[in-house]
Order: structure tokens, then sequence, then C-alpha cells
């Protein structure tokens, strides 16, 4: 089931300018299904998954939202986040 992360974030949040190093990087890397989502650009996006507070990181596959996660994440956070398993 192909996984893809949604990484919510703003140009003037923080904690989302410290994270989003790492998140380009897996991105960059290619073993990761990644989607940057700018809350202040995106607004639609942002009600479809009634997002609160940034970073929030959000894991889809076919059947929908899987888990989520909020506020900041290190690297290997991020990757634990995303090869997790899912629960069913």
């Amino acid at each position: 089931m192909e996984r893809r992360l949604l990484f919510f974030n703003a140009s003037w949040c923080a904690p989302c300018k410290k994270m989003k190093p790492f998140v380009q990087e897996l991105a960059d890397q290619g073993d990761m299904n990644i989607d940057f989502v700018d809350v202040d650009q995106e607004t639609l996006k942002v009600e479809d998954y009634a997002i609160k507070s940034v970073p929030t990181l959000v894991l889809v596959t076919s059947q929908g939202e899987e888990k989520r996660g909020v506020g900041f994440k290190t690297k290997q956070e991020i990757i634990d986040f995303y090869n997790s398993d899912l629960n069913y």
C-alpha cells in the first residue's frame, strides 16, 4: 500500500523552518512520497485535513488518513513515523 506523507507547514513557523531541511532531504532521497503543504496557500487542503497547528505530519494511504503527528520532529522521528506499522 503506497504511503504519502503530507508536511503541513508555514513560512512564519519557527519549528517548521527547523524541520523543513530534514523533510526536504528525505524527499530528495526518493524513498518517501512527501508533499509540502503551505497552510497559508493551500487553505482547502488545510480544511480537508482539519489542520489546527503547524508543523503537522499526516500519513495517508489509499484508505485515507492513517495517522498524524503534531509538532517538531527530528529526521529520525520522521523516518520512524513514515515507516511505522499502520493499525488496521
